[in-house]
């Protein structure tokens, strides 16, 4: 999947003000329960997350008991930013394609405005605008040459600094009023996006992409900005945790010398940083520096002239690249919002972590001791790991903060996915990903047709003698599946025969269920059929609910196929049952022509 794909969808990731405002508790404390086993304030388990367990006392928060409250979430907040798990690539891209001077994209001015111009005719629907700008900004461009090749005798540089400066003021007049134009289609906007078809969703999604791709490229083949002239080092990532400085080459270093280029930390001239200049969450940025230093050469016991000639990379932690992105985005806000078709940098970082509610972590009952859910476990390693990075800012100990900052990430990225966890443990717990997805997921183990009574699966094989509104099941398929009858005066006699004959004897009946119980027929010997079936109008003569018969299916019965591939066909159509008596036939088979219809 394209890593950018993510960002061009309607839904959305959940801020830290999202999770900060559905929360009803902070987490702090690691100890989830009393030696009584009580749950304790402000832990994994706080009440006012709603009751864990079918015992457990009301939800304080709703007031509901387990089977009714649906859960409440809580939070843990966190002393320092951390990287979104699902969108690290994505901040090591936008890295790679700014600049770490003048902390700019990589692209210059009027390519920036050409893009920005695209972005703006593909938000407000213009399509074959989009394609043909490039073609019209080439018109203009050779209508300007050749006026000016015909306007005089002036020499070959200077008639060629002309064209070009001509040319770049036709090209900004141009997107000028494009631009002005799609402001005042903007109004409508809204408007188009409710009425446009799926066909131009997938086109636009499809254009953006291209966009991006072409964005990305130039701003890699750059090697040093168009902006400011500055050679930024490379960015490489390290397990899904760390972020370094690739040190520049010898040629680079000399050429930002020359034009006087330092390049320097975001954070100390960042005028964005929401807790001041010089402050992130309540700790001088100085004493950061200073600790990445220590970091970055703890393990260095070479001599000064072998650091000389050899160069380490250069550590760069979760609050400095955010301010790298905080500063790129209000240079290119418009571009970036188009990029990433969401609004701020925020979302690339996380200092709120929501915490599920209880009912979705129960405690387990093991040799009459209370065992935590398995997820507790990444929690209580986050909350440890939050209170140790604060402990150590506060007794100003910075050697080991950089360790646990790491150690705090790895643990957050093993909650959301297990698979990231670093260690060699070849059987981690599951994290969040782990319980959804696959065949042991909630979705396909308990909701996507498992465990029910109504459907099968089968390949299709084609067969001309199927009427193309037909569907053919073999016989054992029309034996295990049931039709819910309903049982009424008109249908009695029908439906007391069918229960009479059982599973066993097709066409009949697999199951009765009565307003108070759900009786199996297969179970049964003749005689108790018989009494089953006697007692089929006995509840709805009573004015009860009537009973339901589950038959099995016969021809005539109508079924819905879900049919793969549905690029061009609806997916899920309806047919008509045509039992298959023969018992050679195993497969679902349908006409030639279903396939185009």
């Amino acid at each position: 999947m394209n890593p950018w794909t993510v960002f061009n969808s309607n839904k959305r990731f959940y801020t830290d003000e999202d999770t900060r405002a559905r929360s009803v508790v902070e987490i702090t404390s690691s100890i989830a329960t009393c030696p009584l086993g009580n749950p304790l304030p402000n832990g994994v388990y706080d009440p006012r997350m709603g009751p864990s367990t079918a015992d457990s006392p009301p939800c304080v928060t709703c007031a509901q008991r387990h089977n009714a409250c649906p859960g409440h979430f809580g939070h843990i907040e966190l002393c320092v930013p951390l990287y979104h798990p699902l969108l690290f690539s994505q901040i090591v891209e936008f890295l790679r394609m700014k600049c770490l001077n003048c902390h700019k994209l990589r692209l210059p001015a009027r390519q920036r405005n050409v893009y920005e111009t695209k972005f703006m005719l593909l938000e407000n629907g213009e399509y074959h605008q989009v394609q043909e700008l490039d073609l019209k900004m080439a018109a203009k461009m050779k209508e300007i040459k050749d006026n000016v090749d015909g306007a005089g005798d002036d020499s070959g540089k200077r008639q060629k600094a002309l064209t070009l400066h001509n040319a770049g003021i036709a090209v900004d007049e141009l997107l000028a009023d494009i631009q002005t134009k799609c402001s005042r289609m903007g109004r409508n906007r809204s408007q188009r996006k409710k009425t446009r078809s799926a066909a131009d969703s997938v086109f636009e999604e499809e254009l953006r992409r291209q966009l991006v791709k072409e964005i990305i490229a130039s701003c890699k083949t750059a090697k040093s900005c168009p902006n400011c002239g500055a050679f930024s080092p490379k960015i490489r990532q390290d397990s899904g945790n760390k972020i370094f400085q690739l040190p520049l080459s010898l040629t680079a270093k000399r050429a930002n010398a020359a034009d006087g280029i330092k390049l320097q930390s975001a954070m100390v001239n960042s005028s964005m940083n929401d807790q001041g200049d010089e402050r992130m969450n309540g700790y001088d940025s100085d004493e950061f520096h200073s600790a990445k230093e220590d970091y970055d050469n703890d393990d260095d016991d070479s001599s000064e002239d072998e650091n000389m000639n050899l160069a380490k990379d250069n550590y760069m932690h979760a609050s400095e690249v955010q301010a790298q992105i905080r500063l790129t985005w209000a240079t290119n806000p418009e571009l970036c919002n188009s990029i990433f078709s969401i609004h701020g940098p925020e979302i690339f970082f996380v200092q709120a972590i929501p915490v599920p509610p209880n009912r979705f972590r129960p405690p387990m009952s093991l040799g009459g001791m209370i065992v935590e859910h398995i997820q507790n476990g990444y929690l209580n390693s986050i909350l440890q790991a939050n209170e140790k990075l604060r402990n150590n800012f506060a007794s100003s100990n910075e050697s080991g903060a950089y360790e646990t900052w790491i150690e705090l990430q790895t643990h957050f990225n093993c909650l959301l996915d297990s698979s990231k966890d670093p260690s060699s443990n070849p059987n981690p717990p599951m994290g969040i990903r782990q319980l959804l997805e696959r065949k042991e997921g909630i979705f396909r183990k308990h909701m996507m047709g498992k465990r029910v009574n109504y459907a099968c699966r089968s390949v299709i094989s084609p067969d001309p003698y199927i009427g193309t509104n037909e569907i053919g099941l073999p016989r054992y398929f029309a034996e295990t599946l049931t039709y819910p009858t309903p049982v009424t005066e008109i249908n009695i006699g029908e439906m007391i025969n069918l229960v009479e004959r059982g599973p066993s004897q097709y066409p009949g009946a697999r199951w009765v269920e009565f307003p108070d119980r759900r009786v199996d027929l297969s179970k049964m010997d003749d005689h108790k059929r018989e009494a089953i079936a006697s007692r089929l109008l006995m509840y709805s003569k009573k004015g009860s609910k009537p009973a339901i018969v589950g038959r099995q299916l016969r021809d005539g019965d109508m079924v819905l196929m879900n049919r793969q591939p549905t690029l061009h066909k609806p997916g899920i159509m309806g047919h008509q049952v045509r039992v298959l008596h023969d018992p050679k036939q195993k497969t679902i088979r349908m006409h030639y022509a279903s396939k185009f219809i």
